[in-house]
């Protein structure tokens, strides 16, 4: 993955709606999971408001961050854009269907996202799911769009058939990397920052998602499935060292370098 100012955000159940106010300060060791302590410092919770909120990742600048949160009248999802000083509070994405994985373009005033409002029928609340375990819906009518950091000037940018989503500019923002199920499997693909010239990554065989660029814009790396007997490895073609994984391979993934 390229280096990622990732931001984390911790949980909360307090309102609906989008607040502008002062942005509050909320510090605890009690926000670390067990194990964590060794890893993160100074922990600070940044959103409060609104059901469920991730998926975030900072501004080049530092000065705000992107992520997605469930609050207001939609039931899924949608693209936000805060300031850290609590000043601004902007929903990006239209406000219908479902969205995920916002990135910063690294220097013009845009990002992308990836939803599902051009499609109506993913518009209807999601099941109710009593399991404890996380489900991601990868539905076939996601598709990658870039807008401006106002929610402005939409455009879309794949409209291939299948899930089209987890996109990440390379360093100089001239390509995206993206989880594409348009061929029958999710594989990874990048495609010019306008949309076209799209290049699948691998053929390897297996489910393969996640991907993000590394240190330079020639390398980039991905989470593949693989026999659960096969070892996690990496391997890489850039010369410098990547930046360390948030976690470590589970078994039966596999994390790649590739040029």
């Amino acid at each position: 993955m390229r280096i990622l100012a990732a931001v984390v955000v911790f949980l909360t159940i307090v309102s609906t709606g989008i607040a502008q106010r002062p942005l509050p300060v909320a510090k605890s060791p009690d926000l670390l999971q067990p194990g964590e302590q060794p890893y993160l410092k100074n922990a600070r919770q940044i959103t409060f408001d609104g059901v469920k909120s991730g998926e975030a990742y900072f501004h080049p600048d530092g000065s705000k961050f992107c992520f997605q949160s469930v609050r207001g009248d939609c039931p899924h999802y949608q693209i936000f854009v805060k300031r850290f000083d609590g000043t601004r509070l902007v929903r990006i994405s239209p406000g219908n269907g479902l969205t995920t994985c916002a990135y910063f373009h690294p220097t013009r005033p845009e990002m992308i996202w990836a939803s599902t409002h051009l499609d109506p029928a993913s518009y209807r609340p999601p099941p109710v799911d009593r399991s404890a375990r996380y489900k991601w819906e990868k539905h076939p009518s996601f598709d990658i769009f870039v807008s401006d950091h106002e929610g402005g000037n939409i455009r879309r940018l794949t409209d291939a058939p299948g899930y089209d989503a987890e996109g990440a500019y390379s360093p100089d923002g001239s390509r995206i990397c993206f989880t594409s199920q348009r061929d029958g499997d999710l594989e990874i693909y990048t495609m010019a920052s306008d949309g076209p010239d799209v290049r699948r990554v691998r053929r390897a065989g297996r489910r393969c998602r996640w991907s993000r660029w590394g240190w330079s814009s020639t390398c980039r790396s991905f989470r593949c499935s693989c026999s659960p007997t096969r070892t996690a490895r990496s391997s890489r073609r850039d010369q410098r060292t990547p930046s360390r994984p948030s976690a470590a391979p589970r078994p039966g993934s596999r994390c790649s370098w590739c040029s």
